[in-house]
């Protein structure tokens, strides 16, 4: 892509990008702000219209990992708990060559900004 650009288009390109990122940024921020008028403590699960628009309200369980090994036997929260290997703990012990063995390339990070 770059290569069909000049120096000053590709400027005006990450320029852009970079404007459309901090709006969507605002905007998210304004969102949430809005969503918040709607979060109460004993919220009434369900869907409510008010005209053209809706709020639907739903739990949001997730499975604590801190309540598990509190509620649960030491044999039940081993039966249903999956180890997996911690990235930084390998690295720390594996060779260099070991380490890239167990890494996945997925695509290029790229982050724009203002300098």
């Amino acid at each position: 892509m770059s290569d069909a650009l000049t120096g000053a288009e590709l400027e005006g390109v990450l320029e852009k990008y970079v404007r459309n990122k901090m709006a969507m940024e605002a905007l998210a921020e304004e969102n949430e702000t809005i969503k918040g008028y709607f979060k109460q403590d004993n919220p009434e699960f369900g869907k409510k219209v008010f005209g053209r628009f809706y709020i639907q309200t739903s739990r949001n369980a997730r499975v604590d990992d801190k309540l598990a090994r509190e509620q649960l036997t030491d044999d039940e929260y081993q039966d249903y708990s999956k180890r997996v290997i911690d990235g930084p703990v390998a690295k720390r012990f594996l060779t260099p060559a070991q380490y890239e063995l167990i890494q996945k390339e997925s695509a290029p990070k790229i982050e724009i900004g203002i300098v």
